[in-house]
């Protein structure tokens, strides 16, 4: 993610905190309500919620307001994994069962 992106990210959700905490202490202008505040930013109340709750735990460090990282992908490794165990059972020679 380029500075720029960065910068822009944290930009919005810093507007959209400072509007949400002027909701909560009844002085925002614009905003009556949290609902109203979300669906203006296109937005859950839920994701607002998440934001606000990791900027504050941060101390008020923009750099939370980026996205957490997701973690490694694994799926690659699981295809290589499920090719190989293919490869395995059809290179094996088919033998016929016969029961009594």
């Amino acid at each position: 993610m380029t500075k720029t992106i960065q910068n822009h990210i944290i930009k919005h959700w810093k507007k959209v905190l400072e509007e949400y905490e002027l909701v909560k202490r009844r002085q925002n202008p614009h905003f009556k309500t949290v609902k109203a505040l979300c669906e203006f930013y296109d937005i859950s109340p839920k994701q607002l919620h998440k934001y606000n709750d990791r900027f504050l735990s941060a101390g008020g460090d923009v750099k939370s307001l980026l996205p957490k990282k997701r973690g490694p992908n694994t799926w690659g490794k699981r295809m290589y994994l499920l090719r190989i165990s293919v490869t395995i059972l059809v290179s094996l020679p088919y033998v016929k069962y016969y029961s009594k």
